[in-house]
């Protein structure tokens, strides 16, 4: 009976060590020095969602951390997506922007109100095997900032946590929480 509890002891606390947070970003799209990952915005995204996605690819051609350059990006509209949750994605633009976007957060009720004005948001999802990171602000330009934020990774520290809030601050400073 011992030996039962224990293993399931085991088993329930494996997933947790497992799961993997923003602080881990890219890890979880990396296998050796491939990127298992596409880049989405969608089918009619405005040019500052395009130029966050942009930003996001470039950063994620060379890990300045470890020196290591990588390849097999690939950058899609949404509309080129079959399955969400079969591949591991980066989708950058707000739910009303991006479909999705609004199908990773579950098609939010008001695609308007699932980001607080003034708010840009990093949120990471696990789909079994696979990862989305949902790159999304309140307005073009919350967005244009969270990508900034997640393309210089390596200079913010990202939370140990599957979310954060990206805040405008000043003319050319970011907050983020």
């Amino acid at each position: 009976m011992k030996k039962f509890i224990v293993l399931l002891l085991i088993l329930v606390m494996v997933p947790s060590v497992l799961s993997f947070t923003l602080r881990d970003y890219p890890d979880f799209f990396v296998n050796g020095n491939t990127l298992n990952v596409k880049i989405v915005v969608g089918d009619t995204a405005i040019a500052s969602d395009t130029i966050g996605a942009i930003e996001i690819a470039t950063s994620l051609q060379y890990n300045p951390t470890t020196n290591q350059s990588f390849h097999g990006l690939r950058a899609v509209l949404a509309s080129e997506v079959e399955d969400f949750t079969s591949e591991n994605l980066i989708s950058v633009g707000g739910p009303c922007a991006n479909g999705v976007t609004a199908e990773i957060m579950g098609f939010p009720p008001s695609c308007s109100d699932a980001i607080p004005p003034n708010t840009g948001m990093i949120k990471l999802y696990e789909f079994e095997n696979r990862f989305s990171v949902v790159v999304a602000g309140y307005s073009a330009m919350d967005t244009r900032r969270a990508s900034r934020v997640i393309a210089n990774y390596y200079d913010y520290a990202l939370p140990l946590s599957d979310f954060m809030e990206v805040f405008f601050a000043q003319q050319k400073e970011i907050l983020v929480n």
